[in-house]
């Protein structure tokens, strides 16, 4: 049975970081993150809360174990059995008060759109990630960015039960990362070229490729986190562990650590205001903005807002769609250049319903989208995972906000410290970029961009990239 709700502030004057760093080492956590107060990303109205929970249960929808269930409908079905029934304007003004934290992964969009795909043989399926993956957490401690408060909310049994960070030194979150190996600039730069051939076929204007970064992975998976964090501070960054005995795989831990700067949906339900924020464009953060603004760059953002207002128009009113923001540059870890648009849902749908109209992300497949799913299919040797998908919340007030799970490191290996549901010995991290490809594209720039939005990882690898190869088998 579903308890009462509590919003109580707490007198806490640490920062979410050293939060982190002090939560008990045998309890489980999962985390959204905003970008820290202060920093030279500047919060506005995208960026505000910090929220930590432990998860107390974990629903899980993989490929093999699926059996023709639907994973959406599983989430509707979920979500419903713990929705608060109150009129949302009687409610806290805070995004979550108990709900699911989850993600889906980028190959669920295959099994909502079967046409996707065709013509391609199945790519390589190494890792055997979830197609989707939620964590019940019944309450979680909120950080105000903008008043560097912390409350505690939720049902009020489960937030008095919340775990305590440590008051005195922080648990060792280190962490060891080999040297990053991928399909190399050789791989990815004939793929792109392939793409550009489909481009001026006609089989479409737009497609996000992409190609896989891994190394070998030791240690505090959130002293990853933490180290992401800090580099990127990002507007939308994750961390996910599971719930204890929720592991798919006994002998194999999954985590995943995002620095997200995009987002994907966040929903209102007192307004039933759906809005979304493409990215397309990146420089490195000193960049002269005059980069993003050649012809190539523009089209890239003009199709991605076309192929948005579309997905959108598909649960949203009649004549409420609207392009809030045709083009913005904004400068984080990285200048990027992106669009805002927004719509009012019609009555009676609900998030998960939405999700089935616009997964996965535009900007990470391209227009139109289905014939950019299959090229995607075609000309990436391995599976996306989680990367590209989305991460985010389904509060039980009917709020949602979700990233779009880029700059999203996915770390898999043996469990450090059956202990410590952080610890991965002797795992693999894969960090996955991509860049969209137009008829303008020069496969060199695209290879150069990716490799700018790798640079955080790049940092904390003991070596540079090399140029080892991955195939089919």
């Amino acid at each position: 049975m579903i308890g009462p709700r509590v919003l109580e502030p707490l007198p806490w004057r640490a920062g979410p970081a050293q939060v982190i760093a002090a939560w008990p080492s045998d309890r489980p956590l999962v985390a959204l993150w905003s970008a820290e107060a202060g920093t030279a990303a500047p919060l506005g109205p995208w960026s505000r809360w910090t929220i930590l929970a432990e998860p107390r249960a974990t629903v899980t929808a993989d490929a093999t174990a699926t059996c023709g269930r639907d994973p959406l409908a599983l989430l509707a079905s979920a979500t419903a059995a713990t929705a608060i029934r109150a009129p949302t304007a009687s409610l806290p003004p805070v995004p979550f008060l108990g709900g699911w934290i989850g993600a889906l992964a980028y190959e669920l969009g295959e099994h909502l759109e079967p046409a996707s795909r065709r013509r391609s043989p199945d790519p390589l399926d190494d890792r055997g990630w979830f197609l989707a993956q939620w964590h019940r957490c019944p309450a979680a401690y909120l950080f105000d960015h903008t008043t560097e408060r912390w409350h505690r909310a939720g049902e009020a049994a489960a937030a008095a039960d919340l775990p305590v960070p440590g008051s005195g030194p922080p648990d060792d979150r280190g962490f060891a990362l080999g040297a990053l190996t991928g399909t190399g600039r050789e791989g990815y730069t004939a793929a792109v070229a392939r793409c550009v051939e489909y481009v001026h076929a006609g089989d479409l204007f737009q497609a996000n490729l992409s190609h896989r970064l891994s190394a070998p992975f030791t240690g505090s998976a959130r002293g990853l986190f933490l180290a992401l964090a800090r580099r990127a501070r990002p507007r939308y960054g994750a961390y996910l562990e599971a719930a204890r005995g929720a592991e798919t795989h006994a002998a194999r831990r999954r985590i995943i650590a995002s620095a997200s700067p995009e987002l994907f949906l966040s929903f209102d339900p007192g307004t039933r205001r759906l809005v979304t924020r493409p990215i397309k464009g990146t420089r490195p953060a000193h960049a002269d903005p005059a980069e993003l603004d050649a012809p190539k760059e523009r089209a890239e953002l003009s199709m991605i807002v076309d192929l948005m207002r579309h997905d959108l128009a598909r649960v949203c009113l009649p004549g409420t769609v609207r392009v809030d923001h045709p083009r913005q540059l904004e400068r984080h870890a990285v200048l990027h250049a992106l669009a805002t648009i927004s719509g009012t849902v019609a009555p009676g749908l609900i998030v998960p319903e939405v999700l089935r109209a616009a997964f996965p992300p535009g900007s990470v497949t391209g227009a139109p989208k289905t014939r950019a799913m299959q090229i995607i299919r075609e000309l990436e040797p391995v599976v996306r995972g989680p990367y590209c998908g989305c991460i985010g919340l389904l509060s039980d007030s009917g709020h949602a906000t979700l990233s779009v799970a880029i700059r999203t490191a996915a770390l898999s290996g043996p469990p450090g410290d059956p202990r410590s549901p952080d610890r991965i010995t002797g795992g693999t991290m894969d960090y996955s970029v991509g860049a969209g490809i137009v008829a303008q594209s020069d496969p060199a720039a695209e290879w150069r961009e990716t490799l700018h939005k790798a640079a955080i990882v790049r940092e904390l690898a003991p070596d540079d990239l090399t140029t080892t190869c991955e195939h089919r088998p």
